[in-house]
């Protein structure tokens, strides 16, 4: 039990540093490397839609596809 939880905080504490890395580096410095937060970026330039906003649709459209072709 006390491993699981100390993976559980890892894997917490290490998706919150990626997130912060992106949305205070990556966003406003206009990087745009690739995958789906590199493609917000560009369509950020091109649109009114902010980065975040389109990551996060993006995001979750591809694990409803995950879930539908793939299953649980």
């Amino acid at each position: 039990m006390k491993s699981k939880l100390r993976h559980f905080f890892l894997l917490t504490f290490s998706t919150l540093v990626m997130a912060a890395g992106t949305y205070f580096f990556k966003f406003p410095n206009h990087f745009a490397f690739g995958g789906v937060t590199g493609f917000s970026t560009v369509v950020s330039e091109a649109t009114r839609w902010s980065a975040g906003d389109f990551t996060f649709i993006v995001n979750t459209a591809l694990l409803l596809l995950g879930f539908i072709f793939l299953g649980k």
